[in-house]
């Protein structure tokens, strides 16, 4: 892909990203860029700047939040130290965006695509409207999304190299940083936590053989290592978050908020069909009755907060 090209796709994905900007910015600054979730995250980077305090409370006491992940959140706060508003985060958001859509075109090359698909998976993603509206929120989808395209770029370079015996090196490399950069992605979004485990299968898998037939899979120890690294890699990543949970918790968990989703998503749809109710009222009714069964105070231990709504919906 040329210079020239690149600058076409950057400049189709700034245009279509500047302009959901232009119209928040207009018409509902700075709340367009707070869907519900956002404030969360926004809170705990603002508690963590001024008090030190893992917490999404907007006012005392800063009750502890067990659900959200780390990364985003640090770098919300690294952005609110450096002085930005919300409308600064939401530019810095923007450029990442738009250099996931570069990654995008050279991950199509080299999966093989061509120049042509490559520029062409580059465009996509850069006129993609839900890609470029998520960019406009302070959510963490854009942020995993280029985590995402940085730790498949390095399997492909680990999954090439592991068939090259003069290319070991480098095979171990690659795989230690695509798990490296999987654990991050699991720190930005508990959804990708058995991601690592996925991808470290997948260089265990012999390669598919070429046109011919004739080409021979990679001798198993040259698969193995590599994808040991890989997982060691994540493992070590992600590991330092159960244990910071643990300290504040008593307890190593990686999030509590699968266990809302569980009970007032999965649940509460389930109560509402079988009772012929509304969902809002069969949300209501469970989230009463779990502050009700809960034996200790939910705002002094959260986390077991949770894992009682977790049983529940179970």
């Amino acid at each position: 892909m040329s210079r020239r090209e690149a600058a076409w796709i950057l400049a189709s994905a700034l245009a279509v990203r500047l302009s959901f900007f232009a119209a928040i910015a207009a018409w509902n600054h700075p709340a367009g860029f707070f869907p519900p979730d956002a404030r969360g995250y926004w809170a705990i980077a603002g508690n963590l700047l001024r008090h030190g305090v893992w917490s999404q409370s907007e006012t005392p006491p800063l009750v502890p939040d067990p659900d959200r992940t780390p990364l985003y959140p640090l770098l919300l706060c690294a952005a609110r130290a450096a002085g930005f508003a919300p409308w600064g985060a939401v530019l810095a958001q923007i450029s990442l965006s738009c250099a996931a859509c570069l990654l995008a075109a050279r991950l199509a090359g080299r999966l093989g695509a061509g120049r042509g698909g490559a520029r062409a998976a580059g465009l996509l993603v850069a006129l993609d409207i839900p890609s470029a509206a998520a960019a406009n929120l302070l959510l963490t989808e854009t942020a995993f999304s280029a985590i995402l395209l940085l730790a498949a770029f390095a399997w492909r370079r680990a999954r090439d190299a592991a068939e090259d015996p003069a290319r070991r090196r480098e095979s171990l490399r690659a795989a230690a940083a695509a798990g490296g950069i999987l654990g991050l992605a699991t720190l930005c979004r508990p959804i990708a936590l058995f991601l690592p485990l996925v991808a470290a299968a997948g260089l265990l898998a012999k390669p598919r053989p070429d046109r011919s037939g004739t080409r021979e899979g990679t001798p198993g120890a040259r698969r193995i290592l590599p994808a040991c690294a890989l997982a060691a890699a994540a493992f070590l990543v992600i590991l330092p978050w159960p244990l910071v949970q643990a300290a504040r918790f008593g307890r190593p968990f990686f999030s509590a908020a699968g266990a809302h989703t569980l009970l007032l998503g999965r649940a509460a749809g389930i109560v509402a069909v079988r009772d012929g109710v509304p969902l809002d009222k069969a949300r209501a009714g469970l989230a009463r009755e779990a502050a009700e069964t809960f034996p200790g105070d939910a705002r002094a231990d959260p986390a077991g907060f949770h894992f009682h709504k977790k049983r529940m919906a179970t």
